[in-house]
């Protein structure tokens, strides 16, 4: 369980509404202008609960993320026990506390956490998942909503399925994603963005 925990706080996650089709960012990204408008806003947060499984341990927990430019803070409290688990850092370190008696450092996120907990997980490109974005536009594919908010990507392996947006936010910001790469699945509901 704790296991299951710690990893999910990297985490960064079939509605009904018609989609386009996936259509790989060549030249021109469909999401420009979104992350024109994203890109201004340096300091965003949310909070909200998340489950993880890895095709055998599964946990669920409440997720609180803060990011400020390249810095982030993701705190994971387990609903139960109430234990606490946080990842904070940079483009250039990492620290992960809550897992050991003493806070584990390290210069990669992704080589920590795979270190640590035995996990392999996209945690770059989370930052951008959850905001509706691609992290590497030129390797992605992406399929848009008719609305043009996106309903689904795939980057890296991964499949991202956006299952639901805030529309009071402008833009309007995911609410609930889901994404896996087999064996590994991440839920998240964020209950509110700041």
């Amino acid at each position: 369980m704790r296991f299951a925990l710690a990893a999910s706080a990297v985490l960064a996650l079939a509605a009904c509404q018609p989609s386009r089709p996936l259509q790989r960012s060549v030249g021109a990204d469909p999401l420009e202008a979104r992350r024109a408008t994203l890109a201004a806003r340096a300091q965003w947060s949310f909070e909200g609960r998340v489950a993880v499984s890895d095709g055998k341990d599964s946990g669920s927990a409440r997720v609180s993320w803060e990011q400020d430019g390249e810095r982030y803070r993701v705190t994971l409290r387990a609903p139960v026990s109430g234990e606490t688990w946080r990842l904070s850092g940079d483009a250039a370190a990492c620290v992960l506390e809550g897992v050991r008696p003493q806070p584990v450092h390290g210069t990669d996120r992704e080589e920590l956490l795979h270190r640590e907990l035995g996990w392999r997980l996209p945690v770059r490109a989370l930052a951008a998942w959850m905001r509706g974005l691609t992290a590497a536009p030129a390797q992605a594919e992406v399929a848009l909503a008719d609305d043009g908010l996106p309903r689904e990507l795939r980057e890296s392996g991964w499949r991202v399925v956006y299952r639901d947006f805030d529309r009071a936010s402008d833009p309007a910001l995911p609410s609930r994603i889901e994404a896996e790469k087999p064996p590994y699945q991440v839920r998240l509901a964020v209950a509110q963005w700041k």
